[in-house]
C-alpha cells in the first residue's frame, strides 16, 4: 500500500462524494498531471471494506432491473478482425 502524504483535503472530499452516491447517482473525475497519486488516493478511500454499503448496492441492483425491464438489449462485441 502507498503512504498518501498531505492528501487529507482530497480524501475528505472523495470520501463525501462516495457518500452522496449511495444517494444519488455520481461521477467523479479525478484530474491531475501524470504520477502525482491520483489512482492512489482513489484506491486509498475505496479499500476501506466499511464504506460498502451491501443493502444500498443491492437496492441500487434492483431499481436498475426495474428500469431496464422493459429495454430490449442487445450486446454487440468487436473481432479484431473488425478493427
Amino acid at each position: 500500500m502507498m503512504k498518501l502524504y498531505n492528501r487529507e483535503k482530497e480524501t475528505v472530499l472523495l470520501k463525501k462524494i462516495e457518500q452522496k452516491s449511495f444517494e444519488t447517482a455520481q461521477m467523479t473525475f479525478v484530474v491531475g498531471r501524470r504520477r502525482i497519486g491520483k489512482t492512489a488516493i482513489v484506491a486509498e478511500v475505496k479499500r476501506n471494506a466499511n464504506n460498502i454499503n451491501v443493502r444500498v448496492l443491492q437496492n441500487k441492483a434492483a431499481n436498475l432491473v426495474k428500469q431496464l425491464a422493459n429495454y430490449q438489449i442487445e450486446y454487440r462485441a468487436l473481432s479484431m478482425n473488425d478493427m
